[in-house]
């Protein structure tokens, strides 16, 4: 995070609504305390702008808090609760996007100023139930991460959409695969 050359960690204190701690690396492996971060549901980490060093976003009910510049952070809030966070760079410009996925599934746009909730995708996938992101990563090679989620009515009725990251709209609208989990369950 302090971009030294040695790995940090961020620790939670607690499962649920707690406060995480950044513990910096260094060559007696990581001991230092760099900065403790506001109590929250969830912790994503990325370059969301406002500087060189890595920036997190604490998702708590009401709003998400956000540091920027790790280990040293200067504090602002996006006005959007975030209880279930992921970060990725969609539409590849260097910048982290900061995705929620509590209530609904929202894109928030990475800027050099920083995140802001007024430039934020919506994304409604079509199966019905509860949506959650299953991973994010670049599955199509094409330099832009891209966004695995599934949606879900109870444990066996699925629909899991693959969306790819975009340059103009961060993310396609149009999943570039679906399937269910079900098609890998097997009787033995």
């Amino acid at each position: 995070m302090n971009r030294d050359g040695y790995d940090d960690l961020v620790v939670r204190a607690a499962e649920g609504t707690g406060k995480a701690s950044v513990v910096l690396g260094g060559p007696d492996g990581p001991t230092r305390t760099g900065t403790t971060l506001p109590s929250g549901i969830d912790v994503a980490l990325g370059r969301f702008g406002r500087g060189a060093a890595l920036d997190a976003a604490v998702g708590g009910m009401g709003e998400t808090s956000l540091r920027y510049d790790l280990p040293t952070p200067t504090r602002a809030t996006l006005a959007s609760a975030g209880s279930m966070l992921d970060a990725a760079d969609f539409d590849g410009d260097g910048l982290s996007e900061l995705v929620s996925s509590g209530s609904r599934l929202r894109v928030f746009r990475g800027r050099t100023t920083g995140l802001s909730a007024s430039d934020v995708v919506i994304l409604d996938p079509k199966a019905r139930g509860t949506t959650r992101v299953l991973s994010v990563g670049d599955f199509d090679g094409d330099g832009r991460a891209d966004l695995a989620v599934r949606t879900y009515l109870g444990e066996t009725k699925d629909t899991v959409a693959v969306y790819p990251g975009a340059r103009k709209t961060l993310v396609s609208r149009k999943p570039a695969v679906t399937f269910s989990s079900s098609e890998f369950l097997t009787d033995d």
